[in-house]
């Protein structure tokens, strides 16, 4: 089997369809050799449990998400946690 090749999007013309919206201010990344996952929280829990939102990714995606987190102007002071 050949290798897939890597489809290029053009974020700038998809329609978007927001399935959820979450306010997170706590985030945990899991990675291992196969795949990543984020866990978005928000803290204070509720019920002893914090809800969360957990997105997958491929280790090449990560790399690619965390070059746009780095890439990102910096936060005035204030804001940073």
């Amino acid at each position: 089997m050949g290798e897939q090749k890597e489809k290029e999007i053009d974020l700038m013309n998809v329609k978007n369809r927001i399935d959820y919206t979450f306010y997170s201010n706590v985030i945990n990344v899991t990675r291992s050799n196969v795949d990543a996952y984020i866990d978005f929280m928000r803290f204070p829990s509720e019920d002893d449990l914090a809800p969360t939102v957990r997105i997958y990714l491929s280790p090449n995606h990560l790399r690619k998400f965390i070059d746009v987190l780095n890439n990102l102007p910096d936060l005035p002071e204030e804001n940073q946690e």
